[in-house]
């Protein structure tokens, strides 16, 4: 994998290769095959991750490439924390 953009925080500076874990890789590959998904949670030298990945397609249905986004466990615990406590108000 090839980090294009990445948010300053992000531990993988851009142009930077990436050779994730099996999990990660697979999904990957369902993208190029024109299925989006997310991975389970893993780890890897830089810490916890979620990964989803979409395929980028032409007007015919080609997938043309593919495009990633990378949570941390912090993160996605923090918004379900935010999203649980909304529920608890609307209750």
């Amino acid at each position: 994998m090839l980090t294009i953009v990445a948010s300053d925080e992000f531990v993988i500076p851009t142009g930077n290769l990436y050779e994730g874990p099996l999990e990660m890789v697979e999904v990957a590959f369902e993208a190029m095959n024109g299925e989006a998904g997310v991975t389970p949670l893993y780890k890897d030298i830089y810490g916890e991750w979620k990964t989803s990945f979409a395929p980028l397609m032409d007007h015919n249905g080609k997938v043309l490439a593919i495009i990633g986004f990378d949570h941390t466990r912090s993160y996605i615990e923090t918004e379900l924390k935010k999203i649980e406590n909304m529920l608890k108000k609307t209750n």
